[in-house]
């Protein structure tokens, strides 16, 4: 399973969703949008979603925190 989480320095459920892919053992790129402006608006377009985390699962957009740990459970 390839895991791509956006985050943003500063964003609590960016932090939580790190944190349960690890308690799972579940590895995860994470790409920080904190200072990119461009990559972060071509996210939101991609996927309709202005908040971080964004979470694909295997490419697919799947949402942020609470998808994600409903996927996982």
């Amino acid at each position: 399973m390839k895991v791509d989480i956006y985050t943003s320095k500063t964003c609590t459920y960016c932090l939580a969703a790190k944190q349960l892919m690890t308690s799972k053992g579940l590895s995860f790129r994470e790409v920080d949008l904190s200072n990119d402006q461009s990559l972060r608006l071509k996210i939101s377009k991609q996927t309709g979603h202005r908040t971080v985390p964004q979470i694909f699962i295997n490419n697919t957009f799947i949402g942020g925190f609470n998808e994600l740990s409903k996927h996982l459970t």
